[in-house]
Parts: C-alpha cells; sequence; structure tokens
C-alpha cells in the first residue's frame, strides 16, 4: 500500500542535548501532569557516504525526552553510545550483526580475535533502539539482547552498558519486561547451553538501586524448560503476567541454530537466522506465578499465527484471558526493509489486530469434558475444546486491522479490564493518522484522528489523580504526531475517556520515529538520575 510520507520518515536525527520548550499551539496541558515520557528509536540509517543499514530495526538508537512539568513541554535526543553506535559511527559500517544487517570486520581486533568471533559469533549487539524500561528505579534503553544501557533520566547520557547474562542467566531477553504491582519485574529469556531453553526470571524491588548491577540484583529464576524444537527455539517479543499466572507462547517463528552459529562467516543478518512454519501452530505455556511451576496441560492453538505485544493478560472464572496483537504471519519484518520503505510503500501482506485467547487453566485434564467448549466466559467468542491429551485454542478476533503499540491503564494489568489504546504505525486503513481506544465489552472503536498524513507515536497512558476509585479511562494519553517533515512535529495530550485532545505543543526541531517507552513520574525520576558508577 502508498504510504505518503513515509520517506521523508526514514532521515538521519540530530541530537538535543538541552531541553528545548515546545510552544503550545492549542489547548493547555494539564498541571498535574508532572513526568517525562522517555522514548527509543532508530534513528540514524546511513553511515559515512556510501553505506545504509538494511531495515528500519537497524537503525542506531536515540533516546527522546518529553518532560512535562507546570503546564511545559520539553524536549531532548540523544544517540545511546553503544559499542554498536560508536564503531559503526567510526568505522561508517555495522561492526555486530543486526536485524537485517549483516556484521563487518571490526579494524580494532587483531587477527586471531577476529577469526574466533567469525567462527562463535558470541557478540551480540547493544544497538537498544527498541524500548526504554524503568527496573528498580534506574532507566535503561533495551533491544533483544542481554545488553542494556543505563540511560541518565536528566541528561539522557549513557551511563554503561549492562549485561543481562551475568544476573538472569540468559544469553538472550525480551524487552517487554513487566512490572508488578509490588514492584517486582517479571522477564522472558532464552539460554542456549546445554540446548535452547525459555527461562522466566524474577527481579525483586531494590528501590535504593544506585547503578545498573544493583537494578537487577536478586534475580530469581522461576522456570527453565526446553524449546520444542531441539536445534531451534521461537521468537518471542512479549509475554502475559496475571495476579496468578505467567503466560508466554512459542510461535512457528523460529531462530535456527545452525544459521546463527554461521551467520558471521556467511555473511548473514539474524532475519536471515529465521524461518516461518506455519505447518506448525502455537504452543501457549501457562506457570503459577508464585513457584514457576508449569500447568501440565498442553495447550496448542488451531491456527498458527505470529504475535508481537501482549495487551493484557486477566483471571475469569478459572480461565486465563490473553489479549494481544497478532497477524496470520510475520510479513512485518519483511515489510520494514529500507529499500521499500523509501519507496513510500508498504508491503505487509499480514495485518495485525487485536486477538483473545481464553486458557482454561486445567490442573487435572482428566477433569475436563471431551470434545465441549471450556470456556464459560461471555466476554469472549474464543473455546477451548479438549481433544484427548490436548487442548484447542481458537481464537477471537476484535474488528478492524492494523492495530499495533497497545497500551491500557497500568492499574488494570494482569486484571479485569474495559478499555485498551493502539496506534498503527505506519499503516494506512483504520489507524490511519489515529490513535484507537477499544472497548473490549461492546468491542467496539473510538478513533482520534490527526491531520492526514501524519504518524502518531506508540500512545503513553497516564491516569489522573484521584486513587482507587477514578474511572478505568480517566487520564491522558500521550503520542508525538509526527509530520513527516512537511508540517511541525508536536506533541499531543488526548483526554482518554472522550479521545479528544486536550493540548497540542508545537516543536522547531524534528521528533524521529520512536518505538516504544516508558512515562515516569516526577518523584521517581531523581532516582536514575546517575548515582553510583555514572
Amino acid at each position: 500500500m502508498d504510504v505518503p510520507g513515509l520517506p521523508e520518515l526514514l532521515y538521519d536525527a540530530e541530537e538535543q542535548l538541552e531541553p528545548t520548550p515546545g510552544r503550545t499551539v492549542s489547548g493547555e496541558v494539564p498541571c498535574w501532569l508532572s513526568g517525562s515520557l522517555y522514548q527509543s528509536g532508530p534513528a540514524k540509517f546511513q553511515l559515512g557516504d556510501g553505506f545504509s543499514v538494511n531495515h528500519w530495526f537497524d537503525g542506531l538508537a536515540m533516546v527522546c525526552k518529553f518532560a512535562l512539568s507546570d503546564g511545559q513541554v520539553t524536549l531532548q535526543k540523544r544517540f545511546v553510545q553503544s559499542d554498536a553506535y560508536k564503531k559503526a559511527t567510526k568505522y561508517n559500517k555495522t561492526i555486530y550483526t543486526e536485524f537485517g544487517t549483516r556484521a563487518h570486520t571490526d579494524p580494532s581486533r587483531g587477527f586471531f580475535s577476529r577469526l574466533v568471533s567469525s567462527i562463535l559469533p558470541t557478540d551480540m549487539t547493544d544497538n537498544n533502539f527498541n524500548n526504554v524500561i524503568h527496573v528498580n528505579g534506574q532507566l535503561f534503553a533495551a533491544c533483544e539482547t542481554t545488553l542494556v544501557s543505563r540511560i541518565d533520566a536528566s541528561t539522557l547520557e549513557t551511563l554503561e552498558k549492562v549485561d543481562l547474562s551475568q544476573s538472569l542467566g540468559v544469553n538472550l531477553c525480551c524487552s517487554h519486561p513487566v512490572t508488578d504491582r509490588d514492584g517486582s519485574v517479571y522477564t522472558l529469556g532464552v539460554t542456549f547451553i546445554p540446548g535452547f531453553r525459555y527461562q522466566v526470571n524474577r527481579i525483586p524491588p531494590a528501590p535504593a538501586a544506585a547503578n545498573g548491577k544493583q537494578a537487577f540484583a536478586g534475580a530469581q529464576r522461576l522456570l527453565s524448560m526446553p524449546s520444542s524444537w531441539t536445534t531451534a527455539y521461537s521468537y518471542y517479543h512479549s509475554f502475559g503476567v496475571t495476579d496468578s499466572y505467567i503466560v508466554f507462547l512459542e510461535l512457528p517463528l523460529l531462530l535456527v541454530l545452525s544459521k546463527v552459529m554461521t551467520m558471521v562467516v556467511k555473511g548473514r543478518a539474524l532475519k536471515d537466522c529465521i524461518e516461518w512454519h506455519p505447518e506448525h501452530r502455537v504452543k501457549v505455556h501457562v506457570l503459577h506465578k508464585a513457584d514457576g511451576k508449569l500447568v501440565k496441560t498442553k495447550y496448542i492453538t488451531d491456527v498458527p499465527f505470529f504475535q508481537t505485544h501482549v495487551c493484557n493478560a486477566f483471571e475469569e472464572d478459572g480461565t486465563v484471558m490473553l489479549d494481544m496483537i497478532t497477524s496470520e504471519g510475520p510479513s512485518v519484518m519483511e515489510a520494514y526493509f529500507l529499500d521499500k520503505l523509501r519507496e513510500g510503500k508498504l508491503y505487509n501482506e499480514h495485518t495485525m489486530r487485536v486477538t483473545r485467547l481464553a486458557i482454561p487453566v486445567l490442573e487435572d485434564l482428566k477433569t475436563a469434558p471431551e470434545n465441549v467448549n471450556l470456556v464459560g466466559s461471555d466476554s469472549t467468542r474464543a473455546q477451548a475444546v479438549r481433544r484427548g491429551d490436548t487442548v484447542t485454542l481458537s481464537l477471537d478476533l476484535f474488528p478492524e486491522e492494523g492495530a499495533e503499540y497497545p497500551t491500557i491503564n497500568p492499574a488494570v494489568r494482569g486484571r479485569p479490564y474495559r478499555y485498551l489504546y493502539a496506534t498503527g504505525g505506519f499503516e494506512q486503513g483504520p489507524f490511519r493518522s489515529a490513535v484507537g481506544k477499544l472497548d473490549t465489552h461492546s468491542r467496539t472503536w473510538q478513533f482520534w484522528r490527526g491531520e492526514e498524513g501524519t504518524f502518531p507515536s506508540e500512545a503513553t497512558f497516564v491516569a489522573r489523580p484521584g486513587g482507587s476509585g477514578a474511572a478505568e479511562d480517566a487520564g491522558v494519553l500521550l503520542t508525538a504526531l509526527l509530520g513527516a517533515g512537511r508540517r511541525p512535529d508536536r506533541f499531543m495530550v488526548l483526554d482518554a475517556g472522550q479521545m479528544e485532545p486536550l493540548a497540542c505543543v508545537e516543536f522547531q526541531s524534528r521528533v524521529p520515529v520512536m518505538v516504544h517507552g516508558t512515562w515516569v513520574p516526577t518523584e521517581s525520576t531523581h532516582e536514575a538520575d546517575g548515582g553510583e558508577g555514572k
């Protein structure tokens, strides 16, 4: 599909080290909004005169900060000073394997070191473009490796690189950890030796953490289980957490060991090591949050699908409801290659949508009847049917295609909820230039739409002060509205209840396309300003 303005979004961003105020062009920023929205994304694609990375995910990471105080909004931008950034800008080529761009020889290494690294690709990228996470008072830019970058909350300086393999004992780690109400943080990762295994960790609250190492200290391994494939493991990006359970999926999108081990010597990017196997269906795993024990029942879906983000998960009448963003296949990964995006086109065969699974928690499968729907809830059309030693799950597809980047009121995370918000990224369907609000009860969408040809970033929900008795949608949505170089970039504050704008703030400098981020209230930001180890 044609996406007007898309090529103009793929520029090399410039840093803005000092907070620069925006100009409020309409409405008023609520004075109770006090804190900062941190987001990261790929923001530099050209290296030198002739080298370009191949994929949008390969752009060098930048962190943006929108600081809100006393009705004003300021903007800061800074590149993450990762090893990937430093070497790429020094040698004008990618030195580490990225998603769509292969690794190149590192001139700073000796011959023997280069030889070993080509045979054993142990060097992971730390190009942390995917998310900014807030763990025990510290800010980190993250991607899908274990190498996260601690960020100064005030200046956006990169303070240190933290290797989560040392604290979590994993080789790769999901960039969407889940923070529980008690401050515990749950992570999903993969270990390689003695074979591919999925691992779930719990990081205890540590409000006095002064550096990156302390923020992840004391992690407890809740689960380690083997991949269903001996020589491959399933791609994962997020998972669900309820009051009592953790749920993750094994998708038929596989990273293949033989291809990963030879990707450097054969000049492969990470994308070249991934295989889609629609002949397999999705396996669903449920474990008890308290002790990590797996529910022994085998769950499998009736059709294969690709999943990106979990919207929310909650329990209802002995069933875990898992709401997520899915599509029939992973074509979105191919769609984000820059040669295609620079044509102003999005070649995405499989569009995303909100989907619900209903997973009855059966500790003893023999007690469940066969060939009948085990889901007794009226809140979903999803079904679960026992056939022999397996429960087969069917999908409940909510209306409207094109939804991505879901967000909810954090107060209802892991619990029954009603409202979900989403944007569409580069999609040009119902979510074109829009932020949507899904009423999961009535299954209807309400949209706020910006000017034609604009691109809203991921929306972030901030609850209005009012305590536990406030309505679920009592709050605001924060999103950057990108003008694609044809009009100024803006920061929007939307009423999350009415889906109407409360304020529009315009910036003279451009805002790059960001991926994910986090809101940190003012009372929490001082904890992440430097500290020991700065």
